[in-house]
């Protein structure tokens, strides 16, 4: 578990990173920084992470096998800390154009792993991305059922959504 937890949280850490362009794909320097040899040989081997040598013996990177794989298990680490949410997440919304759009899969896997946690994310996201122009009205309640059955089939209730039209 020690290990899960720590990918979980590099998982975290490069998804909601301020350079975007490091977010999905990493140096093996940077992922060095955040897991130690045995977690990022377990990554590795269980298939969590992937790694690609560059076109330099010394350039390599890494990513997680799939950028669902990732948001998954930021949405752990999320739901296990949810302390993040006032102090990287709100940041994160606020820097960001159309940042709900980036984290939707995040908040989905929240709805199913924490109510409590869900219900904060959705606060945040309609705090800080309220404002926006919505593509269609009826994208949101076709939304807020899919969050909302998620949220309910895994049995985390009460699910507050907060929504602005």
């Amino acid at each position: 578990m020690e290990s899960i937890d720590a990918i979980a949280k590099a998982a975290f850490s490069f998804l909601f990173s301020n350079e975007i362009e490091t977010s999905l794909l990493f140096s093996d320097i940077n992922l060095s920084a955040h897991l130690s040899v045995s977690a990022k040989q377990f990554a590795l081997d269980s298939g969590l992470l992937s790694k690609r040598k560059g076109k330099r013996c010394h350039d390599k990177t890494s990513s997680f096998v799939h950028k669902t794989v990732q948001e998954f298990l930021a949405a752990c680490h999320i739901s296990n800390n949810q302390d993040v949410m006032d102090e990287i997440i709100s940041k994160y919304i606020k820097r960001h154009d159309n940042s709900y759009l980036k984290i939707s899969q995040v908040f989905i896997f929240l709805c199913g792993l924490s109510a409590s946690a869900a219900n904060k994310l959705s606060e945040l996201m309609n705090v800080y991305d309220g404002d926006r122009d919505i593509v269609s009205r009826d994208e949101i309640p076709l939304q807020a059922t899919i969050v909302y059955r998620e949220a309910v089939s895994n049995k985390n209730t009460p699910i507050y959504l907060h929504l602005r039209l």
